[in-house]
């Protein structure tokens, strides 16, 4: 399945990052003052072979793209561990070290809820209604 930019921002690939692109976001849309970071990961198969598109080459730093454009495929890759996992896409919103750089993502509390952002309630099962994908997602009160 293709992976498109959430947002307009600047993409970053670490040189050693297989499978990973982050995204720089330097005006939050749901919290204006606030710089946020997207983590998109997992695009590589079980072996670490890349499916990030060529556009994006380890050591890719701040290059600006705009929402929609694709980055790259979902994959199952899982990073040497012995765990297996199903194709599929790690996305997270990441907060801003006030210095900015993005921080740990592996540690809770420096993630952000990605539901509001992708014009999802926040607790899946209270929603109520079937949610639907698209180009343009909102906050929902």
């Amino acid at each position: 399945m293709p992976v498109y930019a959430a947002y307009d921002g600047y993409i970053s690939r670490e040189s050693n990052w297989r499978s990973a692109l982050i995204q720089r976001i330097p005006e939050d849309p749901l919290e204006p003052g606030r710089q946020i970071w997207l983590y998109y990961a997992h695009m590589a198969d079980r072996e670490g072979n890349s499916f990030i598109i060529p556009a994006f080459p380890p050591g890719t730093d701040e290059l600006f793209i705009e929402q929609g454009t694709l980055l790259g495929y979902t994959g199952d890759y899982n990073g040497g561990s012995l765990r297996s996992v199903w194709v599929h896409l790690h996305f997270s919103i990441i907060q801003d070290d006030s210095r900015g750089r993005y921080t740990n993502e592996l540690e809770f509390a420096n993630t952000i809820d990605p539901s509001p952002y992708l014009g999802l309630p926040v607790h899946y099962a209270c929603g109520g209604t079937l949610m639907e994908c698209n180009a343009n997602p909102v906050c929902l009160d």
